[in-house]
């Protein structure tokens, strides 16, 4: 990771620069973004990661804040060359590092949905854990997602992992600040599964949507489950798209559960 040492000294620099400048803050923008993502055993959606763009695979995952790519400089080394697919900081010019006295790494009120830590380069550490055990771990970085020439996000907060073997990221859409959906101020998104297995070996394909679906007025709506502030419920997330079940129905039978 020194490669990222070096790209925090010279971002910073670039900051002060832009600022003396009286450079305008980016303000998001509405968005209307559709995308296939293959569906196996998680959604896998594509998406335009930087400046110029690299087409970053990422689990599209409504349960969990963070989104987080993995990083590599693809820069000839002596060791095993890294997948192709992961995301080069080195050649993105919006590509930046969070030190370690960025607010986001050292809040006055410290959020534990995210631990945050000072690494030994003093660039800010991520560790985020999953219900099911697993651990993502590395800098915390800002990055631009570029849909289209017209069309890209402010610099996002992101997670960049480098000492991972997996070429998939994690594009956190929950309802906590740092999800991609509250950071962009997504006012609609949704995605539709494909209900059929594809052909030989090739996975189904399914519709990702930022913006307006236009399917939409063919869908039906249900209210989602939330709490008045200061009430908690165990196992219940706050940040999570929560809805009541009423019952388990398979095919035309009803279970008999409570």
């Amino acid at each position: 990771t020194s490669f990222l040492s070096s790209l925090a000294s010279s971002s910073t620099s670039t900051k002060k620069r832009n600022r003396n400048a009286g450079e305008k803050v980016e303000q998001p923008l509405p968005y209307d973004y559709k995308s296939s993502f293959k569906y196996s055993m998680a959604l896998i959606v594509s998406l335009p990661i930087g400046t110029p763009p690299q087409s970053q695979q990422m689990v599209l995952d409504t349960g969990s804040q963070l989104s987080w790519i993995q990083c590599n400089n693809k820069s000839p080394s002596p060791r095993t060359a890294p997948p192709t697919t992961t995301f080069d900081p080195s050649l993105s010019s919006s590509f930046s590092v969070l030190p370690c006295t960025h607010p986001m790494c050292k809040p006055r009120i410290p959020d534990y949905s995210v631990p945050t830590s000072c690494d030994q380069k003093q660039l800010c550490h991520y560790s985020y854990f999953y219900a099911d055990g697993t651990l993502a771990e590395g800098n915390l970085v800002r990055e631009k997602f570029a849909f289209s020439s017209s069309q890209s996000t402010p610099p996002l907060v992101l997670g960049c992992a480098a000492d991972s073997k997996e070429d998939k990221g994690i594009l956190g859409m929950n309802q906590g600040r740092l999800s991609f959906a509250s950071q962009t101020k997504l006012q609609k998104f949704s995605y539709c599964v494909p209900v059929r297995q594809g052909q030989g070996n090739l996975m189904p394909a399914g519709g990702f949507y930022l913006g307006q679906n236009p399917n939409s007025n063919t869908f039906q709506y249900i209210d989602l489950l939330t709490l008045p502030d200061g009430q908690r419920m165990p196992n219940f997330d706050p940040l999570a798209y929560t809805i009541g079940l009423v019952g388990i129905r398979i095919g035309t039978k009803k279970l008999n559960i409570s």
